[in-house]
C-alpha cells in the first residue's frame, strides 16, 4: 500500500506529502540497504523537485556517515558537487567512488570517474600531478582511450609536465608502432634526462627508429650524435654514427666536429684516446687528410702510449713523408710494444739500419745492436757489428758482453771452452769481475769436468775471501773425484768454515778429520779437527767417541782433559760447562788415573749446577772406592742437602752418621746427623736410639 501511495504522489506532484511519506517509511524500516535506498529518494526530491541542495546534501552525507561506500549516494554527491563547481569536494567524493568502484566487475563506472578525476585534477584544481597519475591509471585499463591519450599529448608541450606524460605515452606508442609520435616522446624524456647512459639509450633509441621506422637518415645521425656525447663510450652508437656518415650531406666532418665537442668535455683518459683515434682514423682514411691525422693520432698515443694501432698509423704516414726522426720514434715506441723477440728485432734493425747508413748516429746504432742481441744473442749480424765497433774503442766491457753473446753461437765444446776461457780472462784480467769470472770458470768446468785453465784460475781468485766459499763449492766435487786428500781438505776447511746450521757443520768437519787421519795419518789435525767441531755441537757423541779413540791410539788424553775443561772455562751456557767438566772428570777418573783431579772437576760441577747429584755421587764413589771416610762423609752429607725425596735423605745422613760414629769415633758429628734426621722424621726410631747411644 505505501508502494502504491508513493507512485501516485511521484505521479501527481504531492512532494511535501511523498517526503512525509518517505521519511516516515524510513522510520519504520529496520533493513539498512532499504532505509539507504530511500534517503537517496527522499535527497533526489529536494535535489531535483524542491531544489533544496543543502537538504539533499545533509540527507547524501548522512547516508555515508552511516555506510561510507554507499555508491548511490557518493554518485549523487559527486552530481551536486559538479553542478556546484566545488570541485575540491568533487575530487575527493570522485576518488571516494574509485575506492568503492570494481575496476573488474564495474569497468565503465571506474574509466568514467577516473577520467572524470582526471580532467578536474587538470581543468578545475590545476593538479597536474594527479591528472597525469588519472590519465595513466585510465590507460593501464584501456591503452585505447582517446581522451586520455590526447590529454597526455596536449602535456607534451607542457615544459613543466612533458616528462611525466611522455614516460607514460612511451610504452603505448611503441605497442601500437605509431613511430612519429613515440620520437617526440623520446625526444622529450632524452631532454629531461640527467642520467648520461640513460640519455644516451634514449637517444639511441631515438636514432634507430629515425633509422629504421621513419627512413630519416638526417635525424637518426643527429640522434646518435646527441647519444655519443651523453655516453661517448657506446662502440654502438659510434659504429651507427659512422654509417649514417655516409648516407647524409657531410658526414665525416660533421662526425669530427660531433667527437671534436666529445673531446671537449671531461673525459677519462682511456675514452679520450678512443675519441681521438676515432677522429684521425676519419682524417687518415675517409678524408686524406695525413697531417691532421698525425695531429690526433699523437694525441691518441700520448694517452695510450702502447697503442700499436696508434703508433702502426703513424709509421705508415712517416715512412710515405720520409720523416726519418719522427720515423725513428714510433719504431722506438713500436718496439717496445712488440708481442715477441722476432717483432721486436725486425723493428730494432730497421732503427739500427737508419741510424747508421742514413743519420751516421754511430752511437745511437750501437745502443740497438745491443737491445737486439738483448732479443736475439744469435743475431749474426749485431754480434759481427758490434765485435767491430767494441775492439776499435778497446770497450772490454762491451767485448767482454759480446764474448758472451757469441759462446751461444760455438757449436763444438771445444769452441764454447775456448771462448768461455778468454771470456773469463777478460772478466778476471781487465775487469777485475770476479763473480763474472767464476761463473764463466764453473761454466768451462761444467763442460770439461777437469779443465786445469779453469782450475789454475779459480784456485787463484780462491786467495780472495769474499769468493773462497763459492770457490770451494765447485772445486769441491772435482778434488773430490780426482785431486789429493789436501786439495780436499782445503775447500772442506772452506765450506766448514761458511756453514752455520751446526749439525751440517759438524758433518764437514769430521770428513775433514778423516782426511786427515786417513788421507795425511796426521792425528794431530784430525784430533784438532773434531775438538773444533765441538764449537758446534758440544754435546756430539760422534765427535767425542772420535777423540777419545785419538787420545787412546796415542796414549796422551791430557790433551783432550785439557781441551775440556778449556772449553768448560771458555763457555757461557751452564749445561755445556758442565758436560765438558764430566767428560774431563770421568778421562781423569778412568784414563789418566788422576781421582784428585776428577774430584776437583766434578766439584766445579756443583759450583756450576748446586744440585747436580750425578757430580755429588761420582764423587762419593771416588771417596768410597779410596776408603776416604772424612771426605765420604761430607760428601754424603752433601748429597742429603740436595735431594728432595725424605727417604734418600734420611738414609745419605744415616749413613754419614754411620761413619762418624764407628769410622772416625766423632760424636758430635755423628749426633747433628742424628739430629738433622729428626728434624725431617721426629719419631724415626734408628735416630733416636742411635742418639740415646751417643748421649
Amino acid at each position: 500500500a505505501m508502494d502504491g501511495v508513493e507512485r501516485l504522489m511521484e505521479d501527481d506532484g504531492g512532494h511535501e506529502q511523498l517526503i512525509s511519506l518517505y521519511e516516515r517509511r524510513i522510520q519504520l524500516t529496520e533493513e539498512d540497504s532499504l532505509r539507504w535506498e530511500l534517503q537517496n529518494k527522499l535527497g533526489k526530491i529536494y535535489e531535483r523537485r524542491l531544489q533544496d541542495d543543502e537538504k539533499a546534501l545533509s540527507i547524501y552525507n548522512g547516508i555515508l556517515e552511516e555506510n561510507q561506500n554507499n555508491a548511490d549516494a557518493l554518485s549523487s554527491l559527486a552530481r551536486m558537487h559538479e553542478k556546484q563547481g566545488d570541485w575540491g569536494n568533487l575530487s575527493s567524493v570522485l576518488e571516494r567512488r574509485l575506492g568503492v568502484l570494481s575496476v573488474t566487475d564495474e569497468r565503465n563506472d571506474w574509466l568514467d570517474a577516473k577520467k572524470q578525476l582526471a580532467r578536474v585534477s587538470e581543468r578545475e584544481l590545476n593538479d597536474s600531478a594527479k591528472a597525469l597519475s588519472s590519465y595513466r591509471e585510465v590507460l593501464g585499463v584501456e591503452p585505447e582511450d582517446q581522451e586520455s591519450l590526447d590529454a597526455l599529448e596536449g602535456y607534451l608541450s607542457n615544459e613543466s609536465h612533458n616528462n611525466d606524460a611522455a614516460k607514460i605515452l612511451e610504452p603505448l606508442f611503441e605497442e601500437k608502432e605509431e613511430w612519429q609520435k613515440l620520437s617526440t616522446v623520446l625526444s622529450v624524456r632524452a631532454k629531461h634526462t640527467e642520467d648520461t647512459f640513460q640519455k644516451s639509450e634514449l637517444f639511441q633509441k631515438l636514432g634507430d627508429i629515425h633509422s629504421r621506422r621513419l627512413a630519416d637518415a638526417e635525424s637518426a645521425f643527429e640522434a646518435y650524435g646527441q647519444a655519443l656525447k651523453a655516453d661517448p663510450s657506446s662502440t654502438e652508437t659510434q659504429k651507427q654514427l659512422e654509417e649514417l656518415g655516409q648516407l647524409v650531406g657531410d658526414g665525416q666532418n660533421r662526425s669530427i666536429a660531433i667527437y671534436k665537442d666529445v673531446l671537449s668535455t671531461e673525459l677519462e683518459d682511456s675514452l679520450a684516446h678512443d675519441v681521438s683515434f676515432k677522429v684521425a682514423q676519419i682524417y687518415d682514411e675517409s678524408l686524406g687528410q695525413p697531417e691532421q691525422a698525425t695531429e690526433y693520432y699523437r694525441k691518441a698515443l700520448d694517452l695510450a702510449p702502447r697503442d700499436l694501432n696508434a703508433i702502426e698509423k703513424l709509421e705508415h704516414i712517416y715512412m710515405a713523408s720520409e720523416n726519418h726522426e719522427a720515423l725513428l720514434e714510433v719504431y722506438s715506441q713500436k718496439a717496445e710494444l712488440s708481442e715477441s723477440d722476432s717483432d721486436k728485432t725486425r723493428v730494432l734493425s730497421k732503427v739500427a739500419t737508419i741510424q747508421e747508413e742514413v743519420l751516421q748516429n754511430s752511437q745511437g746504432a750501437t745502443s740497438t745492436y745491443e737491445s737486439i742481441l738483448e732479443l736475439d744473442p744469435d743475431n749474426i749480424d749485431s754480434l759481427r757489428a758490434l765485435n767491430r765497433l767494441y775492439s776499435q774503442n778497446e770497450d772490454w766491457s762491451a767485448l767482454n758482453e759480446n764474448l758472451g753473446r757469441q759462446l751461444n753461437l760455438a757449436e763444438s765444446n771445444a769452441e764454447k771452452i775456448d771462448v768461455l776461457v778468454k771470456l773469463g780472462g777478460v772478466q778476471g784480467d781487465r775487469l777485475a769481475d770476479y763473480d763474472s769470472a767464476i761463473g764463466t770458470y764453473k761454466t768451462v768446468l761444467e763442460i770439461e769436468g777437469y779443465n786445469q785453465d779453469a782450475i789454475d784460475s779459480l784456485e787463484k781468485i780462491m786467495g780472495q775471501e769474499e769468493h773462497e766459499l763459492d770457490i770451494a763449492r765447485t772445486l769441491e766435487p772435482i778434488y773430490k773425484s780426482r785431486a789429493g786428500w789436501d786439495k780436499q781438505v782445503s775447500v772442506y776447511e772452506i765450506i766448514a768454515k761458511h756453514t752455520y746450521e751446526p749439525e751440517q757443520k759438524t758433518k764437514i768437519l769430521h770428513h775433514v778429520a778423516e782426511l786427515y787421519e786417513l788421507g795425511g795419518d796426521d792425528s794431530k789435525s784430525a784430533f784438532d779437527t773434531f775438538l773444533n767441531a765441538l764449537d758446534a755441537e758440544p754435546f756430539n757423541s760422534r765427535t767425542h767417541e772420535q777423540l777419545e779413540r785419538i787420545s787412546r791410539d796415542t796414549g796422551d788424553f791430557g790433551a783432550l782433559i785439557a781441551a775440556y775443561e778449556s772449553k768448560s772455562f771458555q763457555a757461557d751456557d751452564a749445561d755445556v760447562k758442565v758436560g765438558f767438566l764430566g767428560r774431563a772428570a770421568k778421562l781423569r777418573e778412568t784414563e789418566a788415573g788422576d781421582e784428585d783431579g776428577a774430584v776437583e772437576a766434578l766439584n766445579k760441577i756443583i759450583e756450576t749446577s748446586p744440585h747436580n747429584t750425578n757430580a755429588i755421587s761420582s764423587i762419593i764413589a771416588i771417596h768410597e772406592r779410596r776408603a776416604d771416610h772424612g771426605a765420604l762423609a761430607a760428601a754424603l752429607l752433601q748429597k742429603s742437602d740436595m735431594v728432595s725425596d725424605s727417604h734418600e735423605k734420611r738414609s745419605l745422613l744415616s749413613r754419614a752418621a754411620q761413619i762418624q760414629e764407628e769410622v772416625l769415633e766423632d760424636d758430635s758429628a755423628s749426633i747433628a746427623s742424628h739430629q738433622k734426621i729428626l728434624e725431617d722424621d721426629q719419631a724415626n726410631g734408628d735416630a733416636l736410639d742411635a742418639l740415646e747411644r751417643l748421649y
